[in-house]
């Protein structure tokens, strides 16, 4: 992730390569802060479902503003 001026403020690297529901994806996503040495947030996927039918009303302004 770069800023309008160019510089690289974060990093994104996908690890743990699987096939999850006929899928290739990685389950473990690490964003690097590179102004904050040591800062990171890391999102590990153990389950994942997909083409599941969401409610249209999940999308919804009232549901966001919830």
């Amino acid at each position: 992730y770069y800023d309008e001026k160019g510089r690289k403020h974060r990093t994104l690297k996908f690890e743990d390569i699987k096939k999850i529901g006929g899928r290739t994806i990685p389950t473990i996503w690490t964003i690097i802060n590179n102004k904050k040495e040591g800062h990171i947030t890391q999102f590990i996927y153990n389950e994942v479902e997909f083409d599941t039918k969401i409610p249209k009303r999940i999308f919804s302004f009232r549901e966001l503003e919830r």
